[in-house]
C-alpha cells in the first residue's frame, strides 16, 4: 500500500511517499506543523522503501565526503558527485538524492525506521532547503518572549549541552523552535531579512540532564532504568506555536561549564563567526559563489544581526534564565 504526506514548509512544497506506516509516522512527528495541499506539483519528492541493499558498493567516481561513526554508533558514509548525494548508514539505510530534480528516495532495513530522521530526511531537506534560501545550522533557537518575534540562537559543540540549556530556559518562559536543527533565511532579499526557524523532532535527555533539570522527571517520559538516555515527543515542554520564521536578536555560544556560578562574556563579530562557521564547517569550501558560499553568507548575516555572548553555566540552570535577561533586553 502506497501512502503519502504534503507539506509546504516555508515555500518548498515537499511530497513524501512511502510503502510503511512506520516511516510516514517518523516524517510526521518532524514535519507534521507543515502539513498542506500542495495544490500544484510538488518542488521537491522522496520516496521511502523497506528494501534496504545489504550488498552496495559505491562507484570509484563517486567522491566520499564524510564518513565515520555518527553519535549513536552507526557507521555512515556521505558520497557526492556533481548532482547527486549518497548518505549510507551501514546495515541500516540508503539514501540516494539528485539535487538538480530535487528528488530523494531512502531504502531502509525494516525495524530501523528509527533511522530515517536525523540519518536521510534531515540531510535531504537541508540540501533541498539550502537551494531555497534556508541554511540550516546546528544550533538551538527558543522565542525569547510571547510578545515579540526575538529569537535567541544557542551554539555549541555536539555534548556541550544545547538541548540541556534550551529546556531550562522553557521552563522559565521561552518557548523551544528548535534543539539542534535551525535555518537561516534571507540571504537573498539583502541587509535587514535575516530570519530564523527551526525544526523539533523527538527530544534527546541524558542522565545528566535529569539531574540538572529536575522539573523533566515530572513530564512522565519513559523509564531510564538501565539507559542511558530516552527520547521522548517535544510536545511536552513549551514550545512555540509559531511558524514564521523569528528576528535573530543574540547568539549564545556554549563554554566549559563551571561550578561557582553563570557567567557571560561578550564575543566580537569575527569570533563569534568563527566559531558557528567551526560547527557548520559544510558552509566552508572553494565553492564561495555556490550553495556553500551562499551557506557561509547566511552565517554572517546572522551573525550581524545579534548580539554575541559566550555562556559559562553553573549546575544551577532554574537561575540561568533571569541570569541572562538583561543581556536579552531590547
Amino acid at each position: 500500500m502506497l501512502l503519502s504526506r504534503s507539506y509546504n514548509i516555508h515555500g518548498l512544497r515537499l511530497l513524501v511517499e512511502a510503502t510503511a506506516m512506520e516511516a510516514i509516522r517518523e516524517v510526521d512527528t518532524l514535519l507534521s506543523a507543515f502539513s498542506s495541499d500542495l495544490g500544484k506539483g510538488p518542488d521537491c519528492f522522496i520516496s521511502i522503501c523497506p528494501d534496504y541493499p545489504e550488498e552496495h558498493e559505491f562507484l570509484p567516481s563517486i567522491r566520499v565526503l564524510w564518513d565515520g561513526d555518527l553519535p549513536e554508533g552507526v557507521h555512515a558514509t556521505y558520497c557526492a558527485d556533481e548532482t547527486r548525494r549518497w548518505i549510507k548508514l551501514h546495515g541500516l539505510s540508503l539514501a540516494c538524492f539528485d539535487l538538480a530534480s530535487c528528488r530523494a528516495k531512502i531504502s531502509f532495513k525494516p525495524d530501523s525506521q528509527w533511522c530515517l530522521i536525523s540519518g536521510n530526511i534531515v540531510p535531504i531537506l537541508a540540501e533541498f532547503l539550502k537551494q531555497a534560501d534556508h541554511h540550516m545550522i546546528h544550533a538551538a533557537t527558543l522565542l525569547i518572549n510571547t510578545h515579540s518575534d526575538r529569537a535567541l540562537v544557542i551554539s555549541g559543540a555536539s555534548g556541550r549541552g544545547k538541548t540541556t540549556t534550551a529546556l531550562a530556559l522553557t521552563n522559565s518562559g521561552m518557548k523551544l523552535v528548535s534543539d539542534d536543527i535551525s535555518f537561516t533565511t534571507g540571504v537573498e532579499r539583502g541587509p535587514g531579512s535575516t530570519r530564523i526557524w527551526g525544526l523539533l523532532p523527538r527530544l534527546k535527555v541524558c542522565r545528566p540532564s535529569f539531574e540538572l533539570l529536575p522539573w523533566i522527571k515530572r513530564l512522565g517520559l519513559p523509564s531510564m532504568e538501565g539507559s542511558h538516555e530516552v527520547y521522548f515527543n517535544p510536545a511536552v515542554v513549551p514550545r512555540a506555536e509559531v511558524f514564521s520564521p523569528l528576528r535573530p536578536d543574540a547568539i549564545i555560544f556554549l563554554g566549559e561549564r563551571n561550578t561557582e556560578g553563570h557567567r557571560i562574556e561578550p564575543v566580537g563579530k569575527v569570533a563569534a563567526l568563527s566559531l558557528l562557521a567551526k560547527e557548520n564547517i559544510s558552509a566552508i569550501d572553494r565553492r564561495s559563489n555556490g550553495p556553500s558560499g551562499k551557506s557561509f553568507k547566511a552565517l554572517a548575516n546572522l551573525v550581524g544581526h545579534c548580539k554575541c555572548f559566550m555562556l559559562s553555566a553553573s549546575p544551577r540552570l532554574e537561575t540561568l534564565c533571569d541570569f541572562l535577561s538583561p543581556f536579552l533586553v531590547r
